[in-house]
Protein backbone atom coordinates (compact mmCIF):
# COMPACT_ATOMS: atom_id res chain seq x y z
CA UNK A 1 0.00 0.00 0.00
CA UNK A 2 1.23 3.38 -0.93
CA UNK A 3 1.73 6.83 1.13
CA UNK A 4 -0.90 9.64 1.08
CA UNK A 5 -1.98 12.60 3.01
CA UNK A 6 -5.32 13.43 3.94
CA UNK A 7 -6.83 16.27 4.53
CA UNK A 8 -9.54 15.72 7.85
CA UNK A 9 -11.76 19.01 8.66
CA UNK A 10 -13.07 18.20 12.10
CA UNK A 11 -14.46 20.12 14.84
CA UNK A 12 -12.63 20.17 17.73
CA UNK A 13 -13.73 18.02 20.83
CA UNK A 14 -14.03 20.11 23.86
CA UNK A 15 -13.37 18.03 26.59
CA UNK A 16 -14.07 18.45 30.19
CA UNK A 17 -12.66 21.60 32.02
CA UNK A 18 -11.11 21.51 35.40
CA UNK A 19 -9.10 24.21 35.59
CA UNK A 20 -10.80 28.19 33.89
CA UNK A 21 -13.86 27.96 31.52
CA UNK A 22 -13.28 25.90 28.41
CA UNK A 23 -10.17 25.58 25.97
CA UNK A 24 -10.33 24.42 22.37
CA UNK A 25 -9.09 20.39 22.23
CA UNK A 26 -6.20 19.80 20.05
CA UNK A 27 -7.80 19.65 15.91
CA UNK A 28 -6.81 16.92 13.57
CA UNK A 29 -6.12 18.52 10.29
CA UNK A 30 -4.12 15.94 8.24
CA UNK A 31 -3.32 12.07 8.38
CA UNK A 32 -0.28 10.19 6.79
CA UNK A 33 -0.61 7.33 6.05
CA UNK A 34 2.23 4.28 6.53
CA UNK A 35 0.45 1.73 4.49
CA UNK A 36 4.05 0.02 4.72
CA UNK A 37 4.72 -0.18 7.84
CA UNK A 38 3.47 -3.30 9.73
CA UNK A 39 5.19 -5.74 11.76
CA UNK A 40 3.92 -8.35 14.26
CA UNK A 41 2.43 -8.36 17.73
CA UNK A 42 5.15 -7.51 20.54
CA UNK A 43 5.81 -7.65 24.01
CA UNK A 44 3.38 -5.47 25.25
CA UNK A 45 0.67 -7.24 23.08
CA UNK A 46 0.59 -4.58 20.24
CA UNK A 47 0.66 -5.05 16.70
CA UNK A 48 2.87 -2.98 14.18
CA UNK A 49 4.14 -0.52 17.65
CA UNK A 50 6.05 2.39 16.52
CA UNK A 51 8.24 4.21 19.13
CA UNK A 52 9.47 7.54 19.12
CA UNK A 53 9.32 10.15 16.38
CA UNK A 54 11.74 13.79 15.59
CA UNK A 55 11.42 16.81 13.66
CA UNK A 56 14.31 18.89 11.59
CA UNK A 57 13.58 22.06 10.92
CA UNK A 58 16.53 22.57 8.05
CA UNK A 59 14.80 19.76 6.06
CA UNK A 60 10.76 20.62 7.31
CA UNK A 61 11.12 16.42 7.70
CA UNK A 62 9.50 14.12 10.53
CA UNK A 63 11.55 11.04 11.12
CA UNK A 64 9.53 8.02 12.00
CA UNK A 65 11.35 5.13 14.24
CA UNK A 66 9.06 2.29 13.16
CA UNK A 67 10.32 -0.37 15.96
CA UNK A 68 8.50 -2.94 14.80
CA UNK A 69 8.49 -2.97 11.40
CA UNK A 70 12.45 -2.38 11.42
CA UNK A 71 12.04 0.95 9.23
CA UNK A 72 13.03 4.83 9.88
CA UNK A 73 10.26 6.85 8.00
CA UNK A 74 10.63 9.78 6.46
CA UNK A 75 7.23 12.45 5.84
CA UNK A 76 7.92 15.84 4.22
CA UNK A 77 5.29 18.11 6.01
CA UNK A 78 5.67 20.87 3.73
CA UNK A 79 5.06 18.74 0.71
CA UNK A 80 2.86 16.29 2.76
CA UNK A 81 4.73 13.79 1.31
CA UNK A 82 6.42 10.94 2.51
CA UNK A 83 9.78 11.12 1.37
CA UNK A 84 11.69 8.19 2.16
CA UNK A 85 12.22 4.98 4.00
CA UNK A 86 15.43 3.27 6.04
CA UNK A 87 14.88 -0.31 6.66
CA UNK A 88 17.08 -3.16 8.01
CA UNK A 89 17.26 -1.95 11.30
CA UNK A 90 17.16 -3.73 14.14
CA UNK A 91 14.11 -2.62 16.55
CA UNK A 92 14.71 1.23 15.65
CA UNK A 93 13.91 3.08 18.97
CA UNK A 94 15.30 6.67 19.75
CA UNK A 95 15.59 9.75 17.40
CA UNK A 96 17.10 13.01 17.34
CA UNK A 97 18.36 15.76 14.87
CA UNK A 98 21.87 17.81 14.52
CA UNK A 99 23.00 19.16 11.89
CA UNK A 100 22.72 17.57 8.63
CA UNK A 101 22.14 13.85 10.74
CA UNK A 102 19.28 12.24 12.06
CA UNK A 103 20.40 9.57 14.78
CA UNK A 104 18.85 6.46 15.20
CA UNK A 105 19.14 3.97 18.22
CA UNK A 106 18.43 0.25 17.82
CA UNK A 107 17.40 -1.65 20.82
CA UNK A 108 17.87 -5.37 19.38
CA UNK A 109 22.00 -4.43 19.14
CA UNK A 110 22.47 -1.83 21.26
CA UNK A 111 23.77 0.37 18.41
CA UNK A 112 23.49 4.68 17.58
CA UNK A 113 22.97 4.88 13.87
CA UNK A 114 24.05 8.04 12.08
CA UNK A 115 21.67 9.30 8.43
CA UNK A 116 22.25 12.12 6.29
CA UNK A 117 19.02 14.24 6.78
CA UNK A 118 18.74 14.82 2.90
CA UNK A 119 20.43 11.56 1.18
CA UNK A 120 19.66 9.12 3.74
CA UNK A 121 22.68 7.67 3.22
CA UNK A 122 24.31 5.88 6.54
CA UNK A 123 27.31 6.93 8.56
CA UNK A 124 28.93 4.02 10.69
CA UNK A 125 26.92 3.20 13.73
CA UNK A 126 28.65 2.88 17.28
CA UNK A 127 27.86 0.67 19.81
CA UNK A 128 26.10 2.52 23.22
CA UNK A 129 24.80 -1.01 25.24
CA UNK A 130 22.11 -3.37 26.03
CA UNK A 131 18.62 -1.75 24.41
CA UNK A 132 19.92 1.77 23.12
CA UNK A 133 16.47 3.57 23.39
CA UNK A 134 16.47 7.86 23.65
CA UNK A 135 18.35 10.37 22.13
CA UNK A 136 19.02 13.75 23.15
CA UNK A 137 21.30 16.16 21.82
CA UNK A 138 23.11 18.91 24.43
CA UNK A 139 23.12 22.60 23.02
CA UNK A 140 27.05 22.18 22.65
CA UNK A 141 26.19 18.86 20.18
CA UNK A 142 26.96 16.03 22.08
CA UNK A 143 24.81 13.07 21.58
CA UNK A 144 23.31 11.55 24.65
CA UNK A 145 22.13 8.40 24.59
CA UNK A 146 20.06 5.90 27.54
CA UNK A 147 20.53 2.03 27.30
CA UNK A 148 20.45 -0.89 30.15
CA UNK A 149 17.79 -3.30 29.12
CA UNK A 150 16.75 -5.18 31.68
CA UNK A 151 19.82 -5.14 33.94
CA UNK A 152 22.10 -2.09 35.00
CA UNK A 153 21.50 0.75 32.48
CA UNK A 154 23.12 4.01 31.94
CA UNK A 155 23.58 7.19 30.28
CA UNK A 156 26.06 7.38 27.26
CA UNK A 157 27.60 10.39 25.54
CA UNK A 158 29.02 10.76 21.87
CA UNK A 159 31.05 13.93 20.43
CA UNK A 160 28.40 14.67 17.47
CA UNK A 161 30.75 15.08 14.86
CA UNK A 162 32.60 11.83 15.45
CA UNK A 163 30.53 9.40 17.37
CA UNK A 164 33.99 8.85 19.68
CA UNK A 165 32.20 7.66 23.40
CA UNK A 166 33.12 10.31 25.65
CA UNK A 167 31.74 9.42 28.98
CA UNK A 168 29.25 6.89 30.83
CA UNK A 169 26.79 7.08 33.58
CA UNK A 170 26.21 3.97 35.38
CA UNK A 171 22.84 3.42 36.84
CA UNK A 172 21.24 0.65 38.79
CA UNK A 173 18.60 0.31 36.23
CA UNK A 174 17.83 1.74 32.79
CA UNK A 175 16.69 5.16 32.15
CA UNK A 176 13.19 4.83 30.60
CA UNK A 177 13.19 8.84 29.49
CA UNK A 178 15.99 11.47 29.96
CA UNK A 179 16.21 15.16 29.65
CA UNK A 180 19.02 17.73 29.43
CA UNK A 181 18.57 20.86 30.93
CA UNK A 182 19.01 24.12 28.49
CA UNK A 183 21.09 26.49 30.67
CA UNK A 184 22.11 24.73 33.31
CA UNK A 185 24.49 21.57 33.33
CA UNK A 186 21.99 18.64 34.34
CA UNK A 187 20.80 15.54 33.10
CA UNK A 188 17.01 13.94 34.89
CA UNK A 189 16.22 10.59 34.29
CA UNK A 190 13.54 8.27 35.05
CA UNK A 191 14.38 5.16 36.90
CA UNK A 192 11.22 2.94 36.50
CA UNK A 193 11.53 -0.52 38.60
CA UNK A 194 11.45 -2.30 35.87
CA UNK A 195 9.68 -2.43 32.28
CA UNK A 196 6.33 -4.23 33.58
CA UNK A 197 7.07 -3.64 37.41
CA UNK A 198 3.98 -2.95 39.99
CA UNK A 199 7.29 -1.42 41.93
CA UNK A 200 7.74 2.34 42.85
CA UNK A 201 9.93 4.02 40.34
CA UNK A 202 12.22 7.10 41.16
CA UNK A 203 13.99 9.87 38.99
CA UNK A 204 17.52 10.94 39.24
CA UNK A 205 19.19 14.47 38.67
CA UNK A 206 22.54 14.12 37.54
CA UNK A 207 25.54 17.16 36.81
CA UNK A 208 26.88 17.31 33.96
CA UNK A 209 30.26 16.82 32.98
CA UNK A 210 31.16 14.02 35.78
CA UNK A 211 27.35 12.33 36.77
CA UNK A 212 27.67 13.65 40.60
CA UNK A 213 24.29 12.87 41.88
CA UNK A 214 21.89 16.21 42.55
CA UNK A 215 18.84 14.77 44.15
CA UNK A 216 17.18 10.91 43.75
CA UNK A 217 13.07 11.06 44.51
CA UNK A 218 11.10 7.60 44.70
CA UNK A 219 7.74 7.80 43.95
CA UNK A 220 5.31 6.02 46.14
CA UNK A 221 2.55 4.05 44.87
CA UNK A 222 3.66 4.92 41.55
CA UNK A 223 5.35 2.79 38.27
CA UNK A 224 6.29 2.74 35.09
CA UNK A 225 7.28 6.35 34.83
CA UNK A 226 8.56 6.12 31.34
CA UNK A 227 8.11 9.41 29.71
CA UNK A 228 9.69 12.73 30.57
CA UNK A 229 9.87 16.54 29.93
CA UNK A 230 10.96 19.87 31.05
CA UNK A 231 10.46 23.23 31.72
CA UNK A 232 13.85 24.87 31.65
CA UNK A 233 12.92 28.47 32.30
CA UNK A 234 10.93 27.65 35.49
CA UNK A 235 13.45 24.52 36.40
CA UNK A 236 9.83 22.03 36.47
CA UNK A 237 10.12 18.31 35.10
CA UNK A 238 6.98 16.66 34.46
CA UNK A 239 6.59 12.94 34.50
CA UNK A 240 4.25 10.34 33.72
CA UNK A 241 3.51 7.06 35.35
CA UNK A 242 1.25 4.14 33.73
CA UNK A 243 0.38 2.48 37.52
CA UNK A 244 -1.80 3.92 38.21
CA UNK A 245 -1.45 7.28 35.00
CA UNK A 246 -1.07 9.96 36.05
CA UNK A 247 0.89 13.02 35.45
CA UNK A 248 3.46 14.26 38.18
CA UNK A 249 5.30 17.69 38.02
CA UNK A 250 8.62 18.12 39.94
CA UNK A 251 11.14 20.95 40.63
CA UNK A 252 14.16 20.43 38.41
CA UNK A 253 16.08 21.66 41.58
CA UNK A 254 15.58 19.50 44.31
CA UNK A 255 13.13 16.56 43.15
CA UNK A 256 10.06 18.09 45.62
CA UNK A 257 7.10 17.13 43.90
CA UNK A 258 4.72 20.35 43.08
CA UNK A 259 1.11 18.68 42.23
CA UNK A 260 0.10 15.48 39.72
CA UNK A 261 -3.13 14.85 38.01
CA UNK A 262 -4.87 12.06 36.15
CA UNK A 263 -3.68 11.22 32.49
CA UNK A 264 -4.31 9.14 29.97
CA UNK A 265 -3.12 5.64 30.16
CA UNK A 266 -0.06 3.61 28.64
CA UNK A 267 2.17 7.13 27.82
CA UNK A 268 5.27 7.36 25.88
CA UNK A 269 5.68 10.64 25.29
CA UNK A 270 4.90 14.26 26.80
CA UNK A 271 5.69 17.37 25.36
CA UNK A 272 6.09 21.21 27.40
CA UNK A 273 5.01 23.86 25.20
CA UNK A 274 6.67 26.82 26.20
CA UNK A 275 5.12 29.28 24.21
CA UNK A 276 1.45 28.33 25.43
CA UNK A 277 2.74 26.94 29.23
CA UNK A 278 1.24 23.99 28.21
CA UNK A 279 1.64 19.93 29.00
CA UNK A 280 0.60 17.98 26.06
CA UNK A 281 0.49 13.76 27.54
CA UNK A 282 -0.23 11.36 24.41
CA UNK A 283 -1.90 8.24 26.11
CA UNK A 284 -2.63 5.19 23.97
CA UNK A 285 -4.85 3.18 26.42
CA UNK A 286 -4.83 0.00 28.12
CA UNK A 287 -2.86 -2.20 26.86
CA UNK A 288 -4.65 -5.85 24.93
CA UNK A 289 -5.16 -8.80 27.65
CA UNK A 290 -6.26 -12.33 26.24
CA UNK A 291 -9.93 -11.52 25.94
CA UNK A 292 -9.65 -7.52 25.10
CA UNK A 293 -7.75 -5.69 22.56
CA UNK A 294 -7.12 -3.13 24.64
CA UNK A 295 -7.02 0.71 23.93
CA UNK A 296 -9.38 2.30 25.87
CA UNK A 297 -8.81 5.63 27.35
CA UNK A 298 -6.58 6.66 24.25
CA UNK A 299 -6.25 10.48 24.23
CA UNK A 300 -3.94 13.14 23.93
CA UNK A 301 -4.71 15.64 26.44
CA UNK A 302 -3.54 19.19 27.54
CA UNK A 303 -3.38 20.17 31.04
CA UNK A 304 -2.00 23.67 32.50
CA UNK A 305 0.18 24.32 34.76
CA UNK A 306 -0.12 27.00 37.43
CA UNK A 307 2.00 29.48 39.14
CA UNK A 308 3.11 27.00 41.60
CA UNK A 309 3.85 24.23 39.25
CA UNK A 310 0.77 22.32 40.00
CA UNK A 311 -1.07 20.58 36.68
CA UNK A 312 -4.59 20.44 35.96
CA UNK A 313 -6.29 18.96 32.69
CA UNK A 314 -7.85 21.57 30.52
CA UNK A 315 -9.16 19.29 27.56
CA UNK A 316 -8.43 16.48 25.07
CA UNK A 317 -9.24 14.76 22.06
CA UNK A 318 -9.27 11.13 21.64
CA UNK A 319 -7.28 8.28 19.86
CA UNK A 320 -6.84 5.51 18.25
CA UNK A 321 -5.67 2.42 20.72
CA UNK A 322 -2.29 1.82 21.02
CA UNK A 323 -1.58 5.49 20.10
CA UNK A 324 1.08 6.54 22.49
CA UNK A 325 4.03 8.52 20.54
CA UNK A 326 4.93 11.22 18.55
CA UNK A 327 6.51 14.81 18.96
CA UNK A 328 5.76 18.37 19.16
CA UNK A 329 7.06 20.74 16.48
CA UNK A 330 6.87 24.19 18.51
CA UNK A 331 7.88 26.46 14.94
CA UNK A 332 4.22 24.90 13.29
CA UNK A 333 2.10 24.36 16.68
CA UNK A 334 1.55 20.86 16.22
CA UNK A 335 1.92 17.82 17.49
CA UNK A 336 2.33 14.61 15.61
CA UNK A 337 1.05 11.33 16.77
CA UNK A 338 1.89 7.62 15.77
CA UNK A 339 -1.08 5.16 15.33
CA UNK A 340 -0.14 1.63 14.89
CA UNK A 341 -1.53 -0.48 12.68
CA UNK A 342 -5.29 -2.43 12.75
CA UNK A 343 -6.57 -5.44 11.43
CA UNK A 344 -9.25 -2.70 9.60
CA UNK A 345 -6.91 0.34 9.14
CA UNK A 346 -2.83 0.99 7.84
CA UNK A 347 -0.38 2.71 9.97
CA UNK A 348 -0.44 6.59 9.86
CA UNK A 349 0.63 9.55 11.50
CA UNK A 350 -1.94 12.38 12.45
CA UNK A 351 -1.30 15.86 13.05
CA UNK A 352 -2.87 17.72 15.72
CA UNK A 353 -3.37 21.75 15.60
CA UNK A 354 -2.53 23.05 19.04
CA UNK A 355 -5.39 25.68 20.40
CA UNK A 356 -3.91 29.72 19.66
Amino acid sequence: MGHVVTLVALLAFAGPDKAEGHSPSPRLERTFSLGDVRGPVDKTGVAGRIDHMTYDTATKRLFIACVANGTLEVIDLDKGTHAGTIAGLRGPQGVAVSGRSVYVTTGDDGLLHPFDTRTLVAGTPVAVGDDADNVRVARDGTIWVSFGGNGPGGLASFEGSTLARIKTFNLPRMPEGFQLHSTRAAIFANLPAGKRSAADGSVIGLKRPDGERLWERTFSGRAGNFPMSLDSANDRLFIVTRKPARLISMSARDGAILGEVACPPESDDLFFDARSGLVAVIGGGSLPTLNDPGGAGASLDLFAIDGLGRPSRLCGSPLPPHSRTGTLVADRQRIYVAVPMTRDRPAEVREYRLPD
